[in-house]
């Protein structure tokens, strides 16, 4: 049984057109299920169980990345294959797992090529893409096994399903990818600051300085509650991939 979730934001008038063709192209391929347009007063986490619990097997994220993230959070821990519709912009997920946009995503999710990957957990909280700690006074402990202490000027990076460059990072490598490099700064000219990228399963985050805590922000969203441990979920979910997936 197939579950449609539908982001709230759809319900702008701009996206009507691109909506029937969605909903057109799913009757004709005979992958029809329920469909729910979120609304601010549906309860997303709720709504995902209830219709697990109701026999769901595949659950499609219409929307954006937000969407994605949102879902993934509740049934990452389930057995469920997430399906994925992207609709109008910040759709890097959709890119990365070669999905095409609008109705031409559901000829994927008919085909139904799935592949297990891995899932990054930062604390009790799931993430597919990547997080960023700004403005880091930490240290990080890395596999129980090593610190590094980046200096203060450095942005930290962690990887899972992402690109920086011309470089993709793969979500079946059982790892997690930390990147430090420089903030941009005055300081930057007088003292060239190098780069470092190295994977990692585990990495617990120590703060150096409690009265001025870094900022991490995972799906967009900041991590208010310490202490943080960043973990690899190693093939945590089971996702609909295009023949164009990235890796």
């Amino acid at each position: 049984m197939y579950f449609y979730c539908f982001d709230s934001f759809l319900s702008n008038k701009k996206y009507q057109k691109v909506l029937a063709k969605i909903e057109k192209r799913i009757i004709d391929l005979g992958i029809e299920g329920k469909f729910e347009h979120l609304t601010i007063l549906k309860n997303l986490e709720e709504l995902i169980r209830e219709v697990i619990k109701k026999g769901a097997k595949t659950i499609v994220a219409v929307g954006n990345d937000q969407t994605v993230a949102q879902i993934i959070n509740t049934i990452a821990d389930n057995d469920i294959v997430l399906g994925i519709i992207p609709v109008g912009r910040k759709n890097k997920i959709a890119k990365l797992l070669g999905i095409p946009k609008g109705e031409l995503a559901c000829d994927v999710i008919s085909n139904r090529l799935i592949e297990n990957i891995d899932l990054g957990k930062i604390n009790h909280h799931y993430f597919l893409t990547s997080l960023k700690i700004i403005n880091p006074e930490m240290a990080l402990e890395c596999d129980d096994n090593y610190k590094v202490i980046p200096p203060s000027s450095q942005e930290i990076n962690i990887f899972n399903l992402d690109w920086r460059g011309k470089k993709i990072f793969n979500p079946k490598d059982g790892v997690l990818e930390t990147f430090i490099n420089p903030v941009s700064s005055w300081k930057s000219i007088f003292k060239a600051q190098k780069e470092s990228l190295f994977p990692v399963k585990k990495v617990k985050v120590i703060e150096l300085n409690k009265e001025k805590p870094s900022k991490i922000i995972v799906d967009g969203l900041k991590v208010l509650k310490r202490p943080i441990t960043i973990k690899i979920a190693p093939q945590q979910l089971k996702v609909i991939v295009g023949k164009e997936r990235k890796f």
